[in-house]
């Protein structure tokens, strides 16, 4: 597992109100949603596969992968509107979330 900050403007303020936000990141089958589960009980989680399948943040499908090709910037826009007056830590999950702006630590399984 590897832990990294990314220096982010939230990086340091005591008195910030605002939320720390953790990006879950790792290959498929590394048990990030397994984590999720636990620590959804205590912290907010977002789920970018589930948005990006069940909202449409996608602009098409992948034929070669079997996979949705992922619209990272609509993607992007959404997550700042939920985060937005969150005064709990959001847990942000998926592979691709590392690529989202904002987070102060990126977790790697």
């Amino acid at each position: 597992m590897i832990i990294a900050s990314t220096g982010t403007p939230h990086d340091n303020c005591i008195d910030r109100h605002l939320p720390m936000i953790i990006a879950l990141t790792g290959t498929p089958g590394t048990g990030k949603t397994t984590i999720c589960h636990i620590l959804g009980k205590k912290y907010r989680i977002i789920d970018i596969n589930r948005m990006i399948t069940d909202e449409g943040f996608h602009t098409g499908k992948d034929e070669l992968r079997g996979s949705l090709v992922a619209d990272m910037e609509a993607l992007q826009g959404r997550l700042d509107e939920l985060v937005k007056g969150e005064t709990i830590t959001i847990i942000i999950e998926g592979h691709l979330s590392h690529y989202l702006e904002g987070s102060d630590a990126v977790i790697v399984l």
